[in-house]
Parts: C-alpha cells; sequence; structure tokens
C-alpha cells in the first residue's frame, strides 16, 4: 500500500473533493465578471472609458472589502460572510444588467460596479481558513497548494468559457447575467455542503 502523502489525506476528508469542485465553479465566475462589465457596458454607452471605471469601481471594492470579509469569517467562519457576499454580488450584477438594458446613464454603472466587488464572495480564503483548521500542520502545505491551484485553473478556464458562451449567445449582458446566477449558485453550494 502506498504511503498516505499529505495531499492523500487531505483529498481522503469529508467535503474536501466537492468543496474544491464547487469553489473551482464559483471562481470561474469571479474572473470572468471584470470581463463582462466591460463588455456590457461599453455595448450599453459606448465608451470603453466608462467600462474601465466600471472595473476600477470593481477591484475597489474588492480591495476594500475583502479585509473586512476576513476579519468577519476569523470572528463568525465561512458560512455567514460567503452567503451575504454571495447575495450583494449577485444583486449587483444583475442590477448592472439592468441598467445596460434600461438605458441608464453612463456614470451610473459604477454604483453596481463597486457594489459587486465589495459583495465578491471570498471562496479562496473560506477555502483557506476551512482547510486549514482540519488539516495538521504537515498537510497545511498540500491544503494552501490545492486551494491555489483551484484558484489558478478557474482564472484560466473562466475566461475561456465567457469568450465561448458569448460567440455562441453573442449577448453579453445574458453571459454576465448568466455569470451572476452561477456565482450565487456555485457560491451557495460551497458554503451549504461543506462548512
Amino acid at each position: 500500500m502506498g504511503r498516505r502523502t499529505p495531499y492523500r489525506v487531505l483529498l481522503g476528508l469529508p467535503g474536501v473533493r466537492a468543496q474544491a469542485g464547487f469553489g473551482f465553479l464559483a471562481q470561474l465566475t469571479q474572473q470572468v465578471a471584470p470581463v463582462g462589465m466591460v463588455l456590457v457596458v461599453q455595448s450599453a454607452t459606448g465608451s470603453l472609458a466608462f467600462a474601465g471605471l466600471c472595473v476600477a469601481a470593481f477591484s475597489v471594492g474588492a480591495g476594500v472589502a475583502r479585509p473586512v470579509q476576513g476579519r468577519l469569517i476569523d470572528r463568525r467562519g465561512s458560512r455567514s460572510v460567503l452567503a451575504g457576499a454571495a447575495l450583494l454580488h449577485v444583486a449587483a450584477l444583475v442590477a448592472l444588467v439592468a441598467g445596460a438594458m434600461a438605458g441608464w446613464p453612463a456614470w451610473t454603472f459604477a454604483v453596481p460596479a463597486l457594489i459587486a466587488g465589495a459583495g465578491l464572495p471570498p471562496i479562496s480564503v473560506s477555502m483557506r481558513f476551512e482547510w486549514g483548521r482540519r488539516v495538521t500542520d504537515e498537510g497545511r502545505t498540500a491544503a494552501y497548494s490545492l486551494v491555489f491551484l483551484v484558484q489558478e485553473m478557474a482564472m484560466l478556464v473562466g475566461p475561456l468559457l465567457f469568450g465561448l458562451m458569448i460567440a455562441a449567445e453573442s449577448s453579453s449582458s445574458l453571459a454576465l447575467g448568466v455569470v451572476a446566477v452561477a456565482a450565487g449558485a456555485g457560491t451557495r453550494l460551497e458554503e451549504e455542503r461543506l462548512f
């Protein structure tokens, strides 16, 4: 019988494989939300500058919210933080798409973009937190490496799938709406099954 490596021990823990899979799904959407915003806002306003402003607002929102989310995870655990963040993130993305369809003024798109960034669910942080609590010091490196692998794979695959979705449907609003729904579903499944 083969040696029990830290990876085998980690993947043998109840729920870890499912969490890695759902974490991948949830993070796929996080990697393409800024691309979707550029396409939706540029299409709605005709301005790439306003689209860039929205992505900047999204990034600022995420940057400001991440330390707060981390502190909340330390105090309350991952489940409630993931649920609240996902709700905020999905609602803001849906509002952005609705605004594009309703013909909102260009500057207003920055508001839901900022909120979507602030509500970006802390999937990787939650996985590190939860897995770090469940493994020994020896297994912690393997756990963190697997979290990183899941995140990197989502960064590579997410934009490719999003591009294929747009090519097949030729509607960036529809594609971003699908991203919002997938973000909520992936995050919900992640928190429900595993934390």
